[in-house]
């Protein structure tokens, strides 16, 4: 399965994110064709400020975007109104623009994030691969992820909005989940008010295929169903077997 997620210049102005959403995601399926999954940043929608959408407003925009193009879709997250507060939540939409699922970021980055946090992981099935989802600051608590390996996830997706200095940290992070879930992890950062970029994907045994630097970029990920069985057979590096051993206890 190729799954791709795009590096984009993200604004505070809604209008403008979306056209470019757009203008990527079909630059994206022109560029790779059998890309199964489109991945965009955190928050890629409305910029990193904002008192909350409707759900209703997002679905239907988002399900047509991911019907008229035919493509497994998560855009990013988004902060959602609930009865509770806000969440900063994140959809699956499939190619026919149903809404599979959403997740809600289990830890917000305090004290700058004011949304709620969710008390649930969730993995989808996306034709026949476990895809879970983890948004930003979450990948720096590895019970989820996890929690996550616990219900069988195979590619763990990162939509993330760093605009700090700690990105570098982060890519060890991503490296470091990989490794201990014996996973694949896409990491998509956005650019401007979205973050610093530095995108990246990695293979389950930590390894880096595809990097973005600091422009905006498309990173393409190969999910590979013999990869991950030969690492979790036969261990990470012919040698650690990790997920076994954790079920064996």
């Amino acid at each position: 399965m190729l799954v791709a997620g795009v590096q984009m210049e993200i604004t505070g102005e809604p209008r403008g994110n979306f056209e470019t959403m757009n203008r990527w995601a079909e630059r994206t399926l022109f560029l790779y064709p059998h890309a199964k999954l489109l991945v965009f940043p955190e928050l890629a929608y409305t910029g990193p400020v904002h008192p909350g959408l409707e759900e209703g407003e997002v679905l239907e925009k988002f399900s047509s975007m991911a019907r008229d193009l035919g493509v497994w879709l998560i855009p990013g997250s988004f902060y959602i109104k609930t009865a509770k507060g806000k969440v900063n939540r994140a959809y699956l939409f499939s190619p026919e623009g149903e809404v599979v699922g959403h997740y809600d970021k289990i830890y917000p980055w305090r004290p700058y994030e004011d949304s709620i946090p969710g008390n649930r992981t969730r993995v989808f099935d996306l034709e026949g691969f476990k895809v879970g989802i983890e948004i930003c600051y979450d990948i720096w608590f590895p019970e989820i992820a996890l929690e996550m390996a616990e219900l069988g996830v195979e590619l763990i997706v990162n939509p993330v909005m760093t605009t700090t200095a700690d990105r570098e940290g982060e890519e060890v992070l991503v490296r470091a989940t990989a490794l201990f879930t014996q996973s694949y992890v896409l990491s998509v950062n956005g650019l401007g008010r979205g973050g610093v970029g530095l995108s990246l994907g990695v293979d389950p045994e930590g390894k880096i295929m595809a990097r973005a630097q600091q422009a905006e970029a498309i990173i393409p990920l190969e999910v590979l169903r013999e990869r991950l069985n030969s690492v979790r057979e036969r261990g990470s590096f012919s040698s650690n077997r990790i997920l076994k051993e954790r079920r064996e206890k």
